[in-house]
């Protein structure tokens, strides 16, 4: 018997353009163009700047790839979460 996917945790994080300014220039341009979301997070992809990365991923170094949600992708830098939408 299968045992159905807990549901996507509500999330706070801001999206990256209400950050501080400052902190938006510290990180390198961000741009996702393919967004998978799956009930299974083993299954979820995602592609910033044309390379797929996974929950739990690094891009550049120092941004973590926290959680892949079902309207973007929560991001972590310096301590500090946000959110990037999906691609439109």
């Amino acid at each position: 018997m299968a045992v159905p996917a807990a549901p996507a945790e509500t999330d706070d994080a801001p999206l990256l353009q209400q950050m501080p300014t400052d902190f938006q220039r510290a990180l390198p341009p961000l741009r996702v163009s393919i967004h998978v979301y799956a009930p299974d997070p083993s299954q979820r992809i995602l592609f910033i700047n044309n390379r797929q990365y996974h929950q739990g991923d690094r891009v550049d170094g120092n941004i973590r790839v926290e959680e892949i949600v079902p309207d973007g992708v929560i991001l972590s830098f310096q301590g500090q979460r946000f959110k990037l939408g999906r691609p439109r």
